[in-house]
């Protein structure tokens, strides 16, 4: 349901640029299409994600998040220098 909004606001945008703004040259043509190419664009499937808003939204997540990740897994005692410094405070 977002995706239809999302689309149909830019192209609804660009109905009404094409419709109130009169244009002679081509690039102000492209210009005012802008706004529903780049929603069309937007909401286009990707195959392993949702659509192309999900892989940006994936990839800024990535870049952005944390770098360092710690291992809390099932063999997390099996470091002997964990294994030592635990020992200790017991």
């Amino acid at each position: 349901m977002f995706d239809a909004v999302i689309l149909g606001i830019g192209i609804a945008f660009s109905v009404a640029m094409l419709a109130f703004i009169k244009s002679n040259s081509m690039w102000l043509l492209l210009l005012e299409l802008t706004p529903g190419l780049v929603a069309l664009l937007l909401v286009m499937p990707v195959p392993p994600y949702h659509n192309v808003m999900t892989l940006i939204g994936n990839i800024y997540r990535f870049y952005t998040g944390r770098r360092q990740y710690y291992w809390k897994g099932w063999c997390v005692c099996d470091d002997p220098e964990r294994r030592s410094s635990r020992r200790k405070n017991f």
